[in-house]
């Protein structure tokens, strides 16, 4: 991702230089630069904006007093295959937006001005992406989608915890003949050890439901805490903005460039808007993923206490238990970590990346790499994931 990134921004500024902008034309002998020096800086970057809004910029006339010119853009190839590029294929990028939107829709259209109730990052950490919400204990959102799969998931572990429960109690009578019938001193210390295991994993679980439930509790309250801190950086640094939303502001202001195209300049907001909405889908990938594999760990929960006790017999250690618990954690405390990366890299940011929207695909580049340096910080890394390192590693090794 960060190769593709450069090479586009190495190609954007080749380009830029290699075909010009804007050519302006003023009076005989002299240019456009001439005339705009000839001012301050502020009035010259207000004719600037002037002439790309109208297409008219106030020039000093011979006696001293300023006038209204019109400056027109000379054609050429550079701005002609740019503007065509744009035209061509901003309809298709659009329509994959729409397409996303259509399938994980927000709660509320977050824009007063527009009545599209559109996907957003900031919507779906903020919990108003009900398509994706992992709360399994909750079927009660308004995607009817969510609710049929938390319901079947809630079903298929009531089921797999009686026979989870069917299998432990054979376990029992198992362990029990076992050590009616041995002899051996050692023997019947191992038995006694494997039947303490097997205590301890019938506790389990009975608790495993309230274990789950206290990781999604604070998932949530870590949520709806990062959420209102949020919201008042937002309110702070968007006061003079009627949009809340840090993805639609900068898409609204890359579309203003977007629906008159001229010139080589809205190539790059172009650009920037297929990467933004390519982060879109990447994160609604991310949380759809999240959402089946906390779905599937909470399906095979209760079948892990039936290896509780044979592992603990074992070597003392739970590694089944461990590993489902590390992968719950890590899953579930996904949200809040990237809501905690997003507000503080994005929220304080806002005024800089409505002018430099290219900016933003940086920021959520450092929402991943920021999102590695905390799970490795708190040891937080997926037990699978670093189960195929080490794996990895020992095949290098030989």
């Amino acid at each position: 991702m960060k190769k593709c990134i450069s090479i586009i921004l190495i190609f954007t500024i080749l380009i830029n230089a290699l075909f010009p902008n804007y050519i302006f034309a003023g009076k005989n002998g002299d240019n456009y630069g001439n005339v705009m020096e000839s001012k301050g800086e502020e009035e010259a970057r207000e004719d600037l904006n002037k002439f790309f809004e109208s297409g008219n910029v106030s020039i000093p006339g011979e006696n001293g007093t300023s006038q209204d010119k019109g400056i027109t853009e000379k054609p050429n190839f550079g701005g002609w295959v740019a503007s065509t590029l744009v035209v061509i294929f901003f309809p298709l990028v659009y329509a994959a937006r729409v397409l996303m939107t259509t399938v994980a829709p927000s709660i509320e259209a977050e824009d007063p001005d527009s009545i599209i109730h559109w996907f957003t990052i900031q919507g779906l950490l903020t919990n108003k992406i009900e398509l994706i919400d992992a709360n399994i204990f909750n079927a009660n959102t308004g995607n009817k989608a969510n609710n049929t799969i938390k319901e079947n998931i809630q079903k298929w572990y009531y089921a797999i915890w009686i026979l989870a429960t069917i299998i432990n109690l054979l376990m029992l009578v198992y362990i029990g003949i076992r050590m009616a019938i041995s002899t051996v001193a050692s023997q019947k210390a191992v038995y006694k050890k494997k039947l303490t295991a097997w205590f301890e994993s019938m506790v389990l679980l009975f608790v495993m439901h309230f274990i789950i439930r206290i990781i999604f509790f604070v998932s949530d309250i870590l949520v709806q805490l990062l959420t209102n801190i949020f919201n008042n950086i937002i309110n702070i640094t968007m006061a003079d903005s009627d949009t809340k939303n840090i993805d639609l502001a900068i898409f609204k202001q890359l579309a203003t460039t977007l629906k008159a195209p001229r010139g080589w300049r809205p190539i790059e907001h172009f650009i920037c808007y297929i990467l933004l909405v390519g982060y879109e889908y990447k994160f609604l990938i991310m949380y759809i993923k999240r959402f089946m594999v906390i779905g599937l760990l909470v399906v095979v929960s209760p079948l892990i206490t039936c290896t509780y006790s044979l592992d603990k017999a074992g070597d003392g250690k739970a590694q089944a238990f461990q590993i489902l618990f590390k992968e719950l954690i890590v899953n579930i405390l996904m949200q809040p970590m990237h809501l905690f990366l997003y507000a503080v890299l994005l929220g304080f940011a806002t005024n800089i990346i409505q002018e430099f929207p290219l900016f933003t695909i940086l920021l959520l580049i450092g929402v991943s790499r920021g999102e590695k340096i905390i799970k490795q910080i708190f040891r937080m890394q997926s037990a699978v994931v670093k189960e195929d390192l080490n794996l990895k590693g020992k095949k290098k090794g030989k």
